[in-house]
C-alpha cells in the first residue's frame, strides 16, 4: 500500500510484513527516509487490554519534547491546586507540556497534595472491557445498561466538566 510519512513527507510503499503495532493498539511502519515511526490509518490495529499490552510497544514516548522549566512546572502545579480549591470533590489532576507530565492529587483526609513530575515519560489507552462495566455498573446507576457509545459521551462530558 501507499503510504505517507507524518515526519518527513516520503511517499512510500509499505507491505503488511514492514508493519508493527504501536502506540495505542495502531498499525505503523518506520520511514527507510528518516528513521521516524508513522501510523498506517488504512490498517486497524489491535485493540488493547490488560492481557495484550506490552511495555514501551504500545506507548507513546515523550522524551523528544521541549524541556520545561521549574517556573512552568510550578506554573502547572499551582494551576492544578487552584483546580482544586475551585472543585474540591476532585482528587486528580493531570497535565503535562513537552516532555514533562505533571500528576496532581488532592488527599484532603491527609490535607496535602500529592505532586509527581515525571519527564521522558510514556503513556497509552486501555479501552474498557466487561468487567469494567460491570464494575462501574455496581458502583454508579448512570453506568446501568450503558452501550460504548453512550458511555463514550458520558465519558466527555465528565471530562469536560473536570477541565472547567
Amino acid at each position: 500500500m501507499r503510504v505517507k510519512c507524518y515526519n518527513c513527507e516520503s511517499e512510500l510503499e509499505v507491505e503488511e510484513q514492514d508493519t508493527h503495532v504501536g502506540y495505542p493498539g495502531a498499525m505503523y511502519f518506520t520511514c527507510p527516509v528518516c528513521g521516524e515511526e508513522s501510523m498506517i490509518d488504512e490498517l486497524d490495529g489491535i485493540t488493547l487490554t490488560e492481557d495484550n499490552i506490552e511495555f514501551p510497544q504500545h506507548f507513546y514516548y515523550f522524551g523528544n519534547g521541549v524541556d520545561l522549566t521549574s517556573e512552568e512546572i510550578r506554573k502547572y502545579i499551582n494551576d492544578a491546586i487552584n483546580f482544586f480549591r475551585n472543585n474540591p470533590d476532585n482528587f486528580c489532576y493531570t497535565t503535562g507540556s513537552g516532555n514533562t507530565g505533571i500528576l496532581v492529587q488532592n488527599f484532603s483526609g491527609d490535607h496535602e497534595y500529592h505532586v509527581v513530575v515525571t519527564k521522558d515519560f510514556y503513556e497509552t489507552e486501555i479501552p474498557y472491557g466487561t468487567k469494567d462495566y460491570v464494575a462501574l455498573n455496581s458502583v454508579d446507576e448512570r453506568w446501568r445498561n450503558v452501550g460504548i457509545e453512550a458511555w463514550r459521551e458520558l465519558r466527555k462530558e465528565h471530562d469536560i466538566s473536570r477541565k472547567n
